[in-house]
């Protein structure tokens, strides 16, 4: 599967893009073939928000690149800001419960050396997934990579914020020693609230 994500930096209406999405953007991404879902995040204290929207395949994905660009143009008018796009494969995840408004996710920008993309990806799906999986609150993960670059995000989400800030201290044990032993790079982190979410059924 694949993902397009477009982030808004310095967004002066959160709530008015996560309305404008729901009401305008997501009746014509769902007629786009391969469409799988999408999900707006935000961070309000740093102005930024995210959507995301799942692809069954990289070309479906780039079918869609016209009426994503088109959305976005007319999303800036309600959003403000400025907003840069990202097309990752998700290589790895899991669900327990789905996300829903209100939900916590932590985004955790992550970063590998194209060599050993594929090892690490089969060790984060078989030995850190199933660590997330237990710990309470847990609804779903995924990891986003660009398998040329290496960059990409392990996206979190729990059921509120209070169970993501209680999952972290343990999760961090585990990343030391990522770092030390797998030579994976963490970089920024966001804490957001999940605004909406949608599936490609009406």
């Amino acid at each position: 599967m694949y993902v397009r994500i477009s982030t808004v930096r310095g967004a002066k209406d959160i709530d008015g893009l996560a309305a404008h999405v729901r009401d305008v953007v997501l009746p014509q991404v769902r007629e786009q073939r391969g469409f799988r879902g999408l999900t707006v995040s935000a961070d309000r204290t740093a102005a930024t928000a995210a959507v995301l929207t799942e692809w069954d395949s990289e070309e479906a994905l780039r079918a869609s690149a016209g009426m994503a660009a088109e959305a976005r143009q007319r999303a800036l008018p309600v959003t403000g800001g400025e907003v840069s796009v990202e097309v990752l494969e998700q290589v790895a995840g899991a669900v327990r419960e789905p996300a829903a408004p209100g939900c916590a996710l932590r985004v955790r920008q992550v970063r590998v050396t194209p060599e050993s993309a594929e090892d690490n990806i089969a060790f984060f799906a078989t030995q850190v997934v199933p660590g997330m999986q237990a710990a309470p609150g847990f609804r779903a993960v995924r990891y986003l990579i660009d398998r040329a670059t290496g960059e990409g995000y392990i996206g979190v989400v729990f059921s509120d914020e209070a169970a993501l800030r209680a999952a972290d201290a343990g999760f961090e044990k585990g990343r030391a020693l990522a770092r030390t032993t797998r030579g994976v790079d963490f970089g920024e982190t966001s804490v957001r609230e999940v605004l909406l979410v949608a599936s490609a059924e009406r």
